[in-house]
C-alpha cells in the first residue's frame, strides 16, 4: 500500500498540477428521478414549467421537495401521502 501511495504522489508531482479540486456529491445533488416518475404525476402542462414539476418543486406545498417526495416514495401531488391512513388532519 505504501508503494502505491508514493506512486500517486510521484504522479501528482510529474504533472505538475497547481490547483486540485474535488466536489462531493450528495444524493440530493444529483438529477435521479426518472421521466416515467415525472409523467406519472404531473401532465405535459407542467412539466413545462419548472416551479410545479421541477427537483425543487413543492406543488402540493407540504414542505417536501418533488426530489424527496421520489425518495420517500410519497405522491407529490397529495400533501398527506406521508400521512398514516387514521390522521385526523386530512380533510378529506
Amino acid at each position: 500500500m505504501e508503494a502505491n501511495l508514493e506512486r500517486l504522489r510521484q504522479i501528482s508531482l510529474d504533472s505538475n498540477i497547481q490547483d486540485q479540486r474535488y466536489v462531493l456529491l450528495q444524493l440530493e445533488d444529483l438529477d435521479i428521478y426518472p421521466d416515467s416518475w415525472v409523467d406519472k404525476f404531473f401532465d405535459k402542462t407542467a412539466q413545462k414549467n419548472t416551479l410545479i414539476s421541477g427537483p425543487e418543486g413543492d406543488f402540493d406545498r407540504d414542505g417536501l421537495t418533488n426530489k424527496q417526495e421520489y425518495l420517500y416514495g410519497s405522491d407529490p401531488t397529495n400533501q398527506y401521502s406521508l400521512c398514516p391512513k387514521d390522521d385526523n388532519s386530512n380533510p378529506n
